[in-house]
Order: C-alpha cells, then structure tokens, then sequence
C-alpha cells in the first residue's frame, strides 16, 4: 500500500483527521478523499455514496484541504 500512497502516513493522517472536523463528514468519505485526492468538485461527488450527500460549501472546504496537504496549494 506504501508503494501506491500518493501522500506520506502523517500527511494522510493528518489530512483524515481534518477532513473528519469537517461538518457532515464520515469516516467512510475521508478515507476515500484520502485515497484518491480529488481534484474538483466533479471528482469529489464520484467519491460520495448518494446517502451521503454533502453541500457545494463542504466539499469546497474539503478540496482546500486536499489541496493543502497535497502540495497543490489553495
């Protein structure tokens, strides 16, 4: 799985661990943004089982954060 990682263990960790302070946010979502580190809010939706339906806003925050701990900036 190491091999495959796109973000080191603490940053993943550390990325989970913020994704999950967000309102709305399950476990089950953070680990999939962890995963696979969408890009935009098309990208995020696909990650969203449709039960779980979070606003435009929180998958914004989300995405900021993503890119916050991916190096990618804001």
């Amino acid at each position: 799985a190491t091999k495959f990682s796109k973000l080191p263990k603490d940053k993943a960790e550390t990325l989970y661990n913020n994704l999950l302070n967000l309102d709305g946010m399950t476990e089950e979502v953070a680990v999939k943004v962890v995963d696979f580190l969408p890009e935009d809010l098309e990208a995020f939706k696909l990650l969203l089982p449709k039960a779980n339906a979070l606003s435009e806003g929180q998958m914004s925050e989300a995405l900021t954060l993503v890119k916050k701990h991916s190096g990618g900036g804001t």
